[in-house]
């Protein structure tokens, strides 16, 4: 006897968050007109968790995920020459090889950090969690390009606390 292959779903959306939010409410409410609509739950969610990334990236804030899921902040490396990425640009001016050595932060790159040493769900390693490039992030201050604008404003101006090296 054949049989289908169960449908798993590891990435949960928005929309997704929503059918489960929809359908645990309607257990509890009788009129439709006191579910939230989508649009405004989305909102609510989006905003409040730009003001979390927000708070990390401009305040060197540490995010503790709820329900055991980790930790989230800004963390640095120092760089190291031979795994440094190539700057293609001065690569081609020079004729020889041109890397990035980071001079503006001593050294240090920066980078959002998910610490997984007490997760308490199974097969934590094989998720991962990537920053946010929109130009609705950026705008807000919570994204990939803001962190950088801010790593660059904190080079330039001494007196501005830089992050903490973990």
């Amino acid at each position: 006897m054949p049989t289908t292959p169960v449908k798993k779903f590891f990435t949960y959306t928005l929309k997704d968050i929503y059918s489960i939010y929809r359908k645990e409410r309607r257990k509890y409410v009788k009129r439709v007109s006191k579910i939230i609509p989508r649009k405004t739950h989305e909102g609510i969610i989006q905003g409040f968790l730009m003001k979390i990334m927000n708070k990390v990236v401009n305040e060197n804030f540490s995010w503790m995920l709820p329900y055991s899921l980790g930790l989230q902040v800004v963390k640095s490396r120092k760089t190291n020459y031979d795994h440094a990425k190539v700057n293609f640009n001065k690569t081609r001016d020079l004729s020889k090889v041109v890397k990035y050595l980071n001079q503006h932060t001593f050294g240090f790159y920066y980078y959002l950090w998910w610490n997984k040493s007490y997760v308490s769900f199974r097969n934590h390693p094989y998720y991962k969690f990537t920053f946010n490039d929109s130009p609705a992030a950026n705008a807000v201050g919570a994204g990939k390009g803001a962190l950088s604008q801010l790593i660059f404003k904190t080079a330039e101006e001494p007196l501005i606390p830089s992050y903490t090296r973990i």
